[in-house]
């Protein structure tokens, strides 16, 4: 049926074929044993027939019918479209046939695809092993409805198994990145956990995978799936998206060819998401085949392997103890006489007087000092809102280190191993979540500062002992990939497979046998060599 065509539904129960204004066929939909209905059945077996020829086929299914109801049920449906007359004879129409058999074709494909506003929710799946298969006309309608179906799943309540997908590309943060950026915030809302394979390793993929992932959502990409249709699990729910292979290939060529989402043309882009295709849609309520599934996704993220990190000067530009000490001052909690001496420090440091090492050594015990007596519980506080409020005027992540970390977070367990002391870096972890920490520790009794450490990771070859002693403790025997930024990090970063140094004055220490496994970062620039670094 073109676009000047329609069916409608009139009042007699019978279905018209409409074409440019005009009616061209009739079906009725009454009782079976209806003049009409006996006509047309009388016509599919022989024709043509007259209208006295008509009259008797009729008599004998319904005895009592008089001549003329028989002529003006063929004269309505002669001026309707569905008969033809030859001489006195009729006959079925062709044009009727084909218009009864395109609406058959339509209502039979109509319990396939559905238009959105009725498309089923999770709601409506209830018994185990109900299925819906569906059929979408272009990409960009299937994953809308795909995406409807995860904003339910995150806004119901009660206990939630994490949601796992396994796709070709990701698309949404280059087509709907609003919608995308409403489900990861709901989702961090409802502290939802997600776990997303990506078949493809193209710059484009890395950066639609660092666009979702947070503390709770983990993407892998380069990873061997999604061969045959693209999978997500929802609970005992089991989507499956049926891409055509042509469509495919097209979307391939687009994420090959692009180093960035700004290479992108966008209309082309709309134009293959647009693109007229049957995209098969099944949704399944399959609790076994569901947790199958979960299993096989989540088995890519157990994170086997640890990713071990400094802080100051690796992630963070500055010295976060330093940084503290600032902001304790300016609220007149501790005396001024600690942040002077600190930035005395700082000034000989730069002068070339005293040696960076103690420059910090000394600054450690300053912050120390500035805390005897405070009580633990009322620092603490403060230390969550100078994280909170502090960055870009007390402290500055570097530009990389958030998607530099959840990109880590992603593949392996992480580590902080850190001169930062304990209340500072358990803040510091509501912005960058690490599975463990490492720190220095300040003494407390009776809930308040003493104004020593019973641990100092400031201290000689104090990062080398805590380390050994946690390796120890957890069962590990080395470090798969470290990042650091100054020669006090070579303890830990000697026991990696993989060393990251993020380019500092001194960067300069490593000798050549060991450049040969270090990648140098630029911590102004996301380079090519991040990427690389984590695999």
């Amino acid at each position: 049926m073109n676009a000047a065509s329609e069916w409608t539904f009139s009042a007699e129960n019978v279905i018209c074929f409409r074409r440019r204004g005009e009616t061209r066929g009739v079906f009725t939909m009454a009782e079976e044993n209806s003049v009409k209905n006996i006509v047309l059945y009388e016509l599919a077996r022989k024709w043509p027939e007259n209208v006295h020829q008509l009259h008797e086929r009729v008599l004998a299914k319904r005895p009592g019918i008089t001549y003329h109801a028989v002529h003006k049920a063929v004269s309505q449906l002669t001026r309707h479209g569905v008969l033809k007359k030859d001489s006195n004879s009729y006959y079925i129409s062709p044009d009727w046939t084909e218009g009864v058999s395109a609406l058959l074709e339509n209502i039979k494909n109509s319990y396939i695809y559905t238009k959105p506003a009725f498309l089923p929710g999770l709601k409506d799946f209830v018994q185990e092993g109900e299925t819906k298969a569906l059929i979408f006309d272009n990409l960009e309608k299937a994953d809308d409805y795909k995406k409807r179906l995860q904003w339910e799943y995150l806004i119901a309540t009660g206990e939630r198994k994490p949601y796992c997908s396994m796709m070709q590309h990701l698309r949404s943060p280059i087509i709907a990145s609003e919608k995308a950026l409403n489900i990861l915030t709901m989702a961090q809302q409802a502290k939802s956990e997600a776990f997303v394979l990506v078949a493809g390793n193209t710059p484009l993929d890395g950066w639609c995978a660092d666009y979702y992932r947070n503390e709770f959502v983990k993407v892998q990409t380069d990873i061997k799936c999604a061969e045959t249709c693209e999978t997500a699990v929802l609970g005992d729910i089991v989507i499956q998206v049926y891409i055509p292979d042509d469509l495919q290939k097209a979307l391939d060529a687009v994420y090959s060819r692009s180093q960035h989402v700004a290479d992108i043309s966008m209309p082309e882009f709309y134009s293959i998401y647009r693109r007229s295709a049957n995209i098969k849609f099944a949704v399944m309520k399959n609790a076994e085949i569901a947790q199958q599934l979960r299993n096989q996704i989540l088995e890519n993220f157990k994170r086997s392997r640890i990713a071990a990190f400094d802080i100051n000067g690796t992630l963070v530009e500055g010295f976060l103890v330093k940084r503290f000490l600032m902001y304790l001052t300016a609220l007149g909690v501790v005396e001024d006489k600690y942040l002077e001496k600190a930035n005395l420090l700082k000034e000989m440091e730069s002068a070339g007087n005293i040696m960076h090492k103690k420059h910090i050594e000394k600054t450690m015990e300053l912050y120390a000092r500035a805390l005897k007596g405070k009580k633990r519980e009322e620092i603490e506080i403060l230390a969550d809102k100078f994280i909170a409020e502090g960055m870009h005027s007390l402290y500055e992540l570097f530009p990389f280190a958030t998607r530099f970390f959840f990109r880590a977070n992603s593949y392996f367990r992480t580590l902080a191993i850190t001169k930062t002391t304990s209340e500072i870096m358990n803040a510091f972890l509501h912005i960058l979540p690490f599975d463990f920490a490492i720190t220095s520790e300040l003494e407390v009794k009776n809930g308040v500062y003493t104004g020593r450490y019973t641990r100092n990771m400031a201290g000689y070859n104090a990062k080398k002992r805590a380390l050994k002693q946690w390796l120890e403790k957890n069962g590990e025997r080395n470090i798969y990939i470290g990042f650091g930024n100054r020669p006090e990090d070579l303890a830990f970063l000697e026991k990696s497979s993989r060393i990251v140094i993020v380019k500092s004055e001194e960067s300069g220490f490593w000798d050549k046998k060991k450049m040969k496994k270090v990648i140098l970062i630029d911590p102004k620039e996301y380079s090519k060599d991040i990427l690389d670094a984590i695999k």
